[in-house]
């Protein structure tokens, strides 16, 4: 979504945008202006499923494909999305002898994610080659010191996600008891169980929990919540276009639940709050400390390396915003996440990072 917003702007300010992906559908193409080039690239290679050999395949074809494009395109910038494209783009442009500006920006925790990935061995030499770093927030800066040293946090940039609203339809229902969850059903990065499994504990039967998206991990959660005895309270929507319509059109809700292990910013979160609705985060790495105020705009969780823990606290936060313990103004919720979330700003900074030579 804020790739799509920054394409978007971008293109709207008058520069040659192309759209370089690897997996994406037509679904996605048409979702973009037409005078947008897009290109979809065999690279792609779905997390939990990344072996020697799929990788070295996977890089093999990218490598030649991206060649090609770029030789091609002869771009000046070259904006990146994590570090797999980054090792395919260094390669791809390693005997050319026009460079162009590499920029890295970055939208998962190094401390929650990359650095404990089986490639992160790979990633990090290749970082030497990035001109500058992009992160979505404060957190995430500090880990770029952490993780890859001085020199790349002195080329590394905060610019914060932002979003072009629909609408700004406060969607908040207090007294519903009715809870939202909405993303790519991923449990390894959306630990969802741990959503269910703190669901399970609530003693009240009419609180009931939507999990509106898709993804490869639907049918083990549906089966979990079976099994944890709360299947009839918690309802798979399946992937909804304009999910803050369709909670407003039935009825509302009480907040919007984020489980995750780590986040970068929490984009899902300031779509919430501008539709003002209070957001139930874990205080897990980077992001949703950045963006949630505890009893104004939601509740921040403690995340903790117990996960009995996790689960317990996520259930008492739950349990205190159904029975209405903390009261929330939505119309002050949206227009402070108006203000601070600001679109042109973030873009205005995007302009002047590849304008900087």
């Amino acid at each position: 979504m804020v790739a799509k917003s920054l394409i978007e702007s971008l293109s709207r300010e008058g520069y040659d945008v192309t759209l370089i992906a690897g997996g994406i559908n037509e679904e996605q193409r048409i979702q973009l202006p037409q005078s947008i080039r897009v290109f979809s690239v065999d690279n792609y290679v779905e997390r939990g499923k990344r072996n020697v050999a799929e990788l070295v395949q996977a890089l093999w074809h990218g490598v030649h494909e991206i060649r090609t494009i770029l030789d091609k395109l002869r771009p000046e910038v070259v904006i990146l999305t994590d570090f797999w494209t980054l090792v395919n783009c260094v390669l791809a442009l390693w005997f050319r002898t026009k460079s162009c500006k590499l920029i890295l920006w970055l939208h998962l925790s190094l401390s929650g994610y990359y650095s404990k990935t089986k490639e992160w061995a790979l990633y990090k030499p290749f970082t030497r080659f990035v001109d500058q770093f992009v992160v979505v927030s404060d957190p995430m800066k500090g880990e770029i010191l952490k993780y890859l040293g001085p020199n790349a946090y002195k080329r590394t940039t905060v610019i914060e996600n932002f979003v072009f609203p629909n609408s700004a339809e406060l969607v908040y229902k207090p007294g519903s008891k009715r809870f939202v969850f909405i993303g790519r059903l991923m449990n390894e990065a959306k630990r969802l169980d741990r959503l269910l499994k703190a669901f399970s504990t609530l003693d009240d039967p009419s609180v009931s929990l939507d999990i509106i998206g898709d993804g490869p991990d639907k049918d083990s959660l549906v089966k979990m919540a079976e099994e944890l005895g709360i299947g009839s309270r918690v309802h798979f929507t399946g992937w909804i276009s304009n999910p803050y319509q369709f909670i407003s059109t039935t009825g509302g809700a009480e907040a919007l639940i984020l489980s995750s292990d780590y986040e970068s910013f929490g984009l899902v979160l300031l779509e919430a709050l501008i539709h003002g609705l209070p957001c139930i985060a874990m205080d897990c790495p980077v992001g949703p400390r950045s963006i949630i105020r505890p009893g104004f705009n939601g509740f921040l969780v403690p995340f903790s390396t117990d996960e009995r823990e996790n689960v317990s606290n996520l259930g008492k936060a739950i349990e205190t915003m159904a029975h209405g313990s903390v009261p929330f103004n939505p119309v002050a919720i949206s227009d402070d996440a108006m203000v601070r979330f600001e679109p042109q700003g973030s873009v205005k900074k995007w302009e002047e990072l590849i304008e900087d030579d």
